[in-house]
């Protein structure tokens, strides 16, 4: 059936046909082909950057723990607190710390 209406076309839109599809085609595919190639190398990119801000917070994680636990040893180790927990004051121990 389609050969038989292919036959029947002009000899222009016999030529024009065969090389219409063809371009087509390979459009198509590279379309199809430079998206997924594209796609690939953004989402490269963003999970680079992902782990860099990733890896900066947890480094940004790490130091503030470091300085909570340097202050509440400089904390724990002051004389005034000292004297206060073994005195089970708690409301000036309360205000002592929070004054801190």
């Amino acid at each position: 059936m389609l050969l038989s209406k292919y036959s029947q076309l002009s000899l222009k839109a016999k030529i024009l046909l065969p090389l219409l599809f063809t371009f087509l085609g390979i459009w198509s595919v590279g379309t199809v082909s430079f998206g997924y190639f594209f796609s690939q190398r953004l989402e490269a990119k963003l999970k680079a950057e992902t782990e860099d801000v990733s890896s900066l917070v947890m480094h940004a994680f790490h130091h503030e723990k470091q300085l909570l636990l340097l202050k509440a040893r400089w904390v724990a180790d002051s004389q005034e607190i000292s004297q206060l927990v073994a005195n089970k004051n708690k409301i000036a121990l309360l205000r002592s710390l929070l004054s801190r």
